[in-house]
């Protein structure tokens, strides 16, 4: 392949990423473009624009990625179970200016037992009748680095706690995606009747 060769590639691949840059067109993620579609978890509780394909990680393979017993209650992953959503439902009440005090114990508590993580951003932003408050963040495994992305907010009035985590070279790749994947988390125990 020639100069003009992988110009052309590159040229097609800024393209992509400039035409596929929401959750609505879906993004230009890894070479392909993602598509989302409305999942619903924690029965009927709420609602979250996942990846098409995205599937409910099996148990065995829950254990062995997550191997404390306080894995995540839902974990939703794709095809390589190397790109994953997981999620906490606790019967905690919380209300919404109690979120980021509770995401920055949270914070605090990674950054105790986790002295090597890196941590980068921290925002807190509005999500339906409530807040959500998110930091994210680099961990290392025995497999290289993780990006992690892991948010506070509330369905119900209780405690939803969630996580995003990826290869940490494919960050840039799925910051913006998973930022408005939180974005359309919907608490459907608040629907009207």
């Amino acid at each position: 392949m020639d100069f003009s060769d992988e110009r052309v590639i590159e040229l097609r691949k800024s393209q992509m990423k400039e035409e596929y840059c929401d959750i609505k067109t879906g993004f230009f993620i890894d070479g392909k473009v993602v598509k989302f579609e409305e999942q619903i978890i924690y029965q009927e509780k709420m609602s979250i624009l996942l990846p098409e394909g995205f599937i409910t990680m099996p148990k065995k393979i829950a254990k062995i990625k997550y191997p404390s017993e306080c894995r995540p209650q839902v974990i939703k992953t794709d095809d390589t179970g190397m790109v994953n959503m997981a999620f906490n439902l606790f019967d905690r009440n919380i209300l919404p200016q109690q979120i980021k005090g509770a995401t920055n114990t949270l914070k605090k508590g990674i950054r105790n037992m986790y002295p090597a993580n890196i941590f980068f951003e921290e925002k807190t932003m509005e999500l339906g009748n409530t807040i959500c408050s998110w930091f994210d963040y680099k961990s290392y495994a025995m497999d290289g680095a993780i990006y992690n992305l892991l948010y506070v907010t509330s369905i119900g009035g209780k405690v939803l706690q969630g996580t995003f985590n990826c290869r940490f070279e494919e960050m840039d790749q799925w910051r913006e995606a998973v930022i408005q994947m939180i974005k359309s988390i919907t608490d459907l125990t608040k629907k009207e009747v």
